[in-house]
């Protein structure tokens, strides 16, 4: 899969998923507003945010409604990363997707992805997203990975950021060692 128009998508306001749980995603944050406390009223007015993990641009979409000035939306999973392209492509001049993952070294690893996994769902009020989806197949490419403490020199970050946001599978740990 190279460009959004290779992958099955299902829709939302402009909005796309291939699974249940992206579509759960955006619906908590924008229609159940579940991220809107009064905590988390202020934070993201003209803020820099690190997304990592940023899976289908959800969470960078939100820190764009509530004011962040830059967002850095960070994907290591090639089909992922596309459709965080796609689905913050309004805001280009905001949020800057990358193709990379955090890891604790600067270097290209061999990633799997168990399409098991993708939480596809089949109920008629959110189809599949990614049809006739042969289940146990998994996909292995090389992806790029950052170590932490490379991220601000890469972005020229030299404030560095007022939020990050990790949701990176276990690297959240490569993130604070």
């Amino acid at each position: 899969i190279d460009t959004i128009e290779d992958i099955n998508l299902v829709s939302e306001n402009s909005i796309c998923f291939t699974d249940s749980s992206q579509y759960h995603a955006y619906k908590e944050i924008f229609l159940d507003e579940c991220y809107w406390e009064d905590s988390y009223s202020n934070i993201y007015k003209d803020s820099t945010v690190l997304d990592i993990g940023s899976n289908c641009g959800m969470f960078s979409l939100f820190a764009v409604e509530r004011g962040a000035s830059k967002v850095y939306s960070f994907e290591p999973i090639r089909d992922s990363f596309i459709l965080t392209s796609h689905n913050t492509k309004d805001y280009r001049d905001i949020i800057i997707p990358i193709n990379a993952g955090v890891s604790d070294k600067d270097e290209w690893k061999k990633i799997s992805v168990d399409w098991m996994g993708m939480g596809i769902s089949t109920n008629e009020r959110f189809p599949a997203g990614i049809e006739e989806m042969d289940k146990n197949k998994t996909d292995s490419y090389r992806a790029e990975f950052w170590p932490p403490n490379s991220i601000f020199d890469r972005l020229n970050l030299t404030d560095g950021a007022d939020i990050v946001k990790l949701d990176c599978e276990g690297g959240e740990f490569e993130f604070f060692e």
